[in-house]
């Protein structure tokens, strides 16, 4: 198996810099995707499903239609499967964005209720229904922060080794923690919430920890410079026996992503 990590072209040079050299090192391949107004590429390129299927989905999130600037941000990805792995998509009739998707195991895919509120013309139970039948299998919704405007399942969960690993919700907002857990624990999950000592007051960015890069053999974890870098590479070293490698997110972080948002991955088989 070859994994292949996909990254814009607009990426943060320093940091594709780092993480293209880290990639490398640990033998996983690197490709440019030419698109010079989106560097978040997990946004809108396509997800894949359990079976390794992608799906294809409608990327015009309400985020980035409030001007023109932002506007140039929706990028069109339609062609994308065709031209690399020589596949079709599913297509999936319904507004989201990638960084929304997070599969949770084989049983489950995650997503805020955003995406809700993005499809209005549809019922619960029909985008349930077109979710599931994309990714074969059901939809676990979580509670929508609305102070958080995009609304990305991959800044609160991301899975790891048959467990949940949940951001610091409770740092932020304990009732939505709670939410977030019961919901997660009723599904039948076993959460990890990572926590900080904070030694130097509350760090609003700690959030990015959870929205790492993953394959096989590695995660790739984002890094600030702070020490709850330390802490962070700690808990998910205690539930992973993956190699941790560390990349500087600031200038990811600081425009509203971290790896998971800016990078892709495919397995090839």
């Amino acid at each position: 198996m070859k994994t292949i990590v996909y990254l814009s072209s607009s990426i943060i040079p320093e940091v594709a810099s780092e993480l293209t050299s880290k990639l490398k090192q640990n033998n996983i391949s690197v490709r440019l995707i030419k698109e010079p107004n989106n560097m978040w590429v997990r946004d809108y390129l396509p997800a894949l499903n359990k079976d390794g299927n992608l799906v294809r989905y409608i990327y015009r999130p309400d985020y980035l239609l409030e001007s023109e600037r932002y506007k140039k941000m929706i990028v069109d990805a339609n062609g994308f499967a065709e031209k690399e792995f020589c596949k079709t998509h599913i297509n999936l009739d319904v507004v989201l964005d990638g960084g929304n998707i997070v599969q949770l195991g084989d049983d489950y895919v995650a997503m805020t209720e955003k995406a809700m509120a993005e499809n209005p013309k549809l019922s619960r139970e029909e985008l349930e229904h077109r979710i599931s039948d994309a990714f074969h299998c059901k939809v676990l919704w979580l509670p929508w922060d609305k102070k958080e405007i995009y609304g990305h399942a991959d800044g609160m969960v991301n899975w790891c080794d048959g467990k949940v690993i949940m951001t610091n919700y409770s740092d932020f907002d304990p009732s939505i923690a709670k939410e977030i857990h019961r919901r997660l624990n009723k599904a039948g999950f076993d959460v990890v919430e990572l926590k900080y000592k904070f030694r130097h007051g509350f760090h609003s960015r700690s959030w990015c920890y959870v929205n790492f890069l993953q394959t096989d053999n590695v995660i790739f974890l984002p890094k600030l410079g702070v020490d709850e870098d330390e802490e962070a590479k700690e808990q998910i070293s205690a539930v992973t026996s993956k190699r941790i490698e560390t990349v500087n997110v600031l200038p990811l972080v600081r425009r509203g992503g971290a790896l998971h948002c800016a990078t892709w991955e495919y397995i090839e088989k």
